[in-house]
């Protein structure tokens, strides 16, 4: 059928012949742009996305192919077998592989040390942690014992391996003790006290023995002894001290190193005492300036009245830490009293663990007496005769 209008006539489709019920309409025709998925919307994003991994990939690779490893240093030398000259020839060279060792530290932290059974109020504090502690081997008991000495192995291609820990630990008796000796009795201590008689019946051929034998015995002290020089007549007093006898000698006054002064007097014929401040006496070490001004002390002391010796045995029993040995030198008559003196004077060096040493010098009627203080304070006696030559008479408890 055709239809007109003032235009002309339209042209008008043939209607579709109906369609049965229950078929699907027919497809649809492809266009060309639809069959491929990239042209899709949102198809772009994808491969942005595999191209920046794939990119990635590619600069890690390059990375890890950067990273070198470190080669190892070689030291190359010849080993020669006994078939090898000094012409070269023969010799095969090997490669020693130089490694890195590294010491390993214990970072945790140390266990608290507890001894059993133990009552204390001291603890030990823990240990920082994190405080470096190398681990080391064990070492058991019998290497200690055998002497931990170093030994050396090897074959001809191989260096040789040294293993120990120096020198054995056995028993021993410890460090000797330095000597003394003096009128040829040697002893073996750390502290000498000497009391010297310095009255005036040492005059002559005694004191000048005395004198000898004593700048002798100080000069050969060694450097770790202690020593101290006490010197009796009526007072006492310490080598290098003042002394300053009364005209009418029954008093002096003794001025210390300090500027101190003791003021002794005589109470009855042979007895003196101190009034005022106690005499001390300090330990001096037998180093080269202080034996310098002993020997010079020695040599210069005058010889004063009066002959009382308990009071100088005191004074060096009395010193702080005790003397371990006493060399007591008198020509010295003793009083009726005297054994009461030796006993109590004797139990107190036993008390403090002090030997007296005595020694009678040219005075055979103060021999008994010297030998009884020596032999109960486990000293030795010396007996010295009108022609200088000596007697010892060792005594043990």
């Amino acid at each position: 059928m055709k239809h007109t209008n003032k235009a002309g006539p339209i042209a008008v489709p043939p209607r579709s012949a109906p369609r049965p019920p229950g078929q699907a309409p027919p497809a649809r025709p492809m266009k060309a742009s639809e069959g491929i998925i990239w042209w899709k919307p949102g198809g772009a994003s994808l491969w942005i996305a595999i191209g920046m991994h794939a990119l990635l990939l590619i600069v890690a690779m390059l990375c890890v192919r950067s990273i070198r490893e470190t080669p190892e240093a070689r030291v190359d030398f010849v080993a020669r077998g006994k078939g090898d000259d000094d012409g070269g020839g023969g010799g095969r060279t090997y490669s020693i592989v130089k490694q890195k060792q590294t010491a390993v530290f214990s970072k945790a932290s140390a266990p608290r040390v507890a001894a059993l059974d133990v009552k204390s109020n001291v603890v030990l504090p823990l240990p920082e942690d994190g405080a470096g502690i190398t681990h080391l081997p064990a070492v058991g008991f019998s290497s200690l014992s055998g002497g931990l000495g170093g030994s050396g192995h090897g074959g001809g291609k191989g260096a040789g391996v040294g293993n120990g820990f120096g020198p054995g630990i056995g028993n021993g008796g410890g460090l000797a003790l330095p000597t003394a000796r003096f009128f040829d009795l040697e002893v073996k201590a750390k502290r000498i006290a000497y009391v010297i008689d310095f009255s005036k019946s040492m005059k002559g051929k005694r004191q000048q023995l005395m004198r000898t034998e004593l700048v002798k015995s100080i000069g050969q002290l060694d450097p770790t002894q202690d020593y101290q020089l006490i010197f009796f007549a009526g007072p006492v007093w310490l080598g290098g001290s003042v002394v300053r006898m009364a005209d009418d000698q029954k008093s002096a006054v003794v001025i210390d190193n300090q500027g101190t002064e003791h003021r002794w007097t005589s109470i009855n014929i042979g007895n003196w005492e101190m009034s005022g401040r106690r005499q001390q006496a300090p330990w001096l070490r037998a180093g080269a300036e202080n034996i310098r001004q002993s020997i010079e002390t020695v040599r210069k002391t005058e010889l004063e009245f009066g002959t009382y010796w308990k009071p100088a045995i005191e004074l060096a029993l009395g010193m702080q830490p005790a003397p371990e040995v006493i060399y007591f030198m008198t020509d010295g008559i003793v009083s009726k009293k005297v054994y009461e003196t030796i006993d109590e004077l004797s139990r107190t060096a036993r008390r403090r663990s002090t030997v007296i040493n005595t020694i009678s010098m040219m005075e055979p009627d103060a021999a008994d007496a010297m030998r009884a203080l020596a032999k109960q304070s486990g000293g030795a006696f010396t007996q010295i005769s009108a022609d200088g030559t000596s007697v010892v008479s060792n005594f043990k408890n």
